[in-house]
């Protein structure tokens, strides 16, 4: 942990730091954690032979946190770094620009790379992913948030849980953007329309939290499983999988989600 400027640990605390670390700009964390200091003017990194990535080390849990969360639920993964995946509608609705927004103001970093997928057959741009954090905060992101490094240990982060109702609804809102389709059904024999808003995820955990988040919020969707047979796709061989299909079709709930 660098520590330029640092003014919460005193000399004494200064002097149980053994001389080679010292004499460098890097201090462990332990060092502050095990005599109950929360560092200040501090940046924390992972030193590994890789180049490492600082970042502030009090994260501030407002909306935009929570969007990039609800992003991060939808479209995201994590291990060597955390990377979001996006199609090409994202692009055009301006979710990557608000993404990458998002992570320089609440990590207080850039995206390090940024990797666009073209399909081979069209010709034309498929997908772009954004990978920003190091190691790091692949591991905060995982141990820390406990969000899931994967799309089958998907869940929504603790913390969530705990925020004002208006917070919680900016992640769900953006996990909905992220991973999430509108449906409008016009009537031909019925009298009125219907409409609903759907979201799919592998992860059986995310798919609960999801739902149980809704409550509290104050909407109530329904579940579904689906199960999807082995197939191909662009000379792939797919295997089937089993989908949680989560659906919002209420009045009260679409009202609440309309924007």
């Amino acid at each position: 942990m660098p520590h330029e400027g640092c003014d919460a640990i005193s000399k004494n605390d200064k002097n149980s730091i053994p001389k080679t670390l010292r004499r460098t700009d890097f201090v462990p964390l332990r060092f502050f954690l095990d005599k109950g200091i929360i560092p200040k003017n501090v940046k924390l990194c992972f030193i590994s032979a890789q180049k490492f990535v600082e970042i502030k080390n009090i994260i501030r849990v407002d909306y935009k946190f929570c969007r990039l969360m609800g992003y991060y639920a939808a479209e995201g993964g994590c291990g060597r770094r955390v990377t979001l995946s996006f199609g090409v509608d994202d692009i055009k609705k301006g979710i990557v620009e608000e993404c990458k927004k998002y992570v320089k103001l609440v990590f207080d970093i850039t995206p390090q790379k940024e990797i666009l997928k073209v399909n081979k057959k069209t010709n034309k741009l498929n997908s772009v992913n954004i990978s920003f954090g190091g190691n790091l905060l692949g591991l905060i992101f995982d141990k820390v948030f406990k969000a899931g490094a994967s799309v089958w240990e998907k869940q929504v982060p603790f913390i969530i849980f705990n925020l004002p109702t208006d917070k919680q609804l900016e992640y769900l809102k953006s996990y909905l953007r992220g991973d999430g389709h509108a449906r409008v059904r016009m009537p031909v024999k019925r009298r009125n329309w219907s409409a609903e808003v759907s979201c799919q995820t592998a992860s059986r955990k995310l798919a609960a939290d999801v739902i149980l988040l809704s409550n509290q919020i104050g909407l109530f969707p329904s579940l579904s499983i689906h199960i999807s047979k082995g197939r191909e796709l662009y000379g792939q061989k797919i295997r089937k999988s089993r989908t949680y299909k989560i659906t919002f079709s209420s009045k009260n709930d679409l009202t609440i989600l309309s924007d």
